[in-house]
């Protein structure tokens, strides 16, 4: 009976209505590639492969098999725009090809080409960089990004230009200019307490004293210059459970957390899903940072796991349309099984 509650308390939050529709994105990342199967594809206002990586010369060197190997999902997704992820999280290879002017143009004439694909409809930008990067490096950057921008939006039919907004990072990449060039950006909405951090805590806090929240994020992104209508929050459909000091939710870590999918079983075989967890242990939703959490003790070791859930997901839900965002995106499908994005698209199709 119990499991049955959770159950239909989980699948049941993103059934509110809401004030106004949002907009709906979906990450089909390359490790996940039946991610996206059973779900209603018509109903995403944007789908966005992730992802295409770059090395120190400005090349697209890993791409994940796109596009040979993703024509069903391409098929699949006809009716809905794809985007294609290219991204960095490396300072140094950042700063080897934009401190390179033959570099900077061999990354935007293979980026321009991914684009020209007739089945492509835009490019996202996802540079995550956590270290200094030095002025002259930030600048050409922008003036790539610039030149990109103004590229793909004369392509004949014009391609969007979205950027990943990372927060907490050491160089601020963006800047009102930037960003008034790009169609869309969205906000890094997780990993406020991250695998290997020293505490546990939720991922993605609506509120409250986390080191981001949603709320301070989006002030941080409103602060460089996107305009409201500009911006997608990024929602994961994964948590992470540490092995903690104590049964408080909030407690020092005392090793590295594992990663687990809300209802994706892991490689490690079966019970290892959010959900299973929640079958064992229960869980106590926070109405502060607007996610769950659990607790356990296990050969005198406790674990506690941070998630989102539909609670959280309509909570988060609210606040976008509260704030008059254009929407949420969700990372990474397939990690839920459709549990709650499924939900999610029913209640806000009419938004497509």
């Amino acid at each position: 009976m119990l499991r049955l509650f959770l159950a239909a308390l989980f699948l049941c939050g993103t059934l509110s209505a809401q004030a106004q529709p949002l907009k709906t994105w979906g990450y089909v990342a390359a490790w996940m590639s039946d991610g996206w199967r059973d779900l209603a594809l018509q109903d995403f206002e944007r789908l966005v492969f992730f992802e295409l990586a770059i090395d120190e010369q400005g090349n697209i060197s890993e791409r994940n098999g796109w596009p040979e190997n993703w024509s069903e999902f391409r098929s699949a997704a006809s009716l809905t725009p794809i985007d294609v992820t290219v991204r960095c999280f490396d300072a140094n290879i950042v700063s080897n090809v934009f401190d390179k002017p033959a570099a900077v143009k061999r990354l935007l004439v293979e980026t321009e080409r991914i684009a020209a694909d007739e089945g492509v409809a835009g490019i996202q930008l996802d540079f995550e960089i956590y270290d200094a990067l030095k002025p002259e490096t930030i600048a050409a950057y922008r003036q790539f990004l610039s030149t990109l921008s103004s590229h793909l939006h004369q392509m004949s039919p014009a391609r969007k230009l979205t950027v990943f907004y990372s927060v907490g990072d050491a160089t601020a990449l963006y800047d009102s200019e930037s960003l008034a060039q790009v169609d869309y950006v969205v906000v890094q909405g997780y990993d406020s307490h991250w695998q290997r951090g020293d505490e546990s805590g939720p991922l993605s806090p609506l509120a409250g004293d986390e080191r981001e929240t949603w709320a301070s994020s989006l002030q941080q992104v409103l602060d460089a210059g996107a305009q409201r209508e500009q911006v997608v929050m990024s929602f994961p459909l994964y948590g992470y459970e540490w092995p903690v000091q104590s049964s408080q939710p909030k407690s020092k870590t005392i090793g590295g957390g594992r990663v687990l999918y809300y209802s994706a079983a892991t490689d490690e075989g079966d019970g290892n899903s959010i959900r299973d967890r929640l079958d064992h242990y229960g869980y106590v939703y926070d109405a502060v940072s607007a996610s769950s959490y659990y607790t356990y003790q296990k050969n005198n070791v406790w674990y506690v796991g941070w998630f989102e859930d539909g609670y959280s997901l309509r909570k988060k839900s609210e606040f976008i349309a509260a704030q008059g965002l254009r929407g949420l995106a969700f990372f990474a499908l397939g990690y839920d099984q459709g549990a709650l994005v499924r939900n999610h698209l029913k209640e806000h199709a009419k938004a497509r």
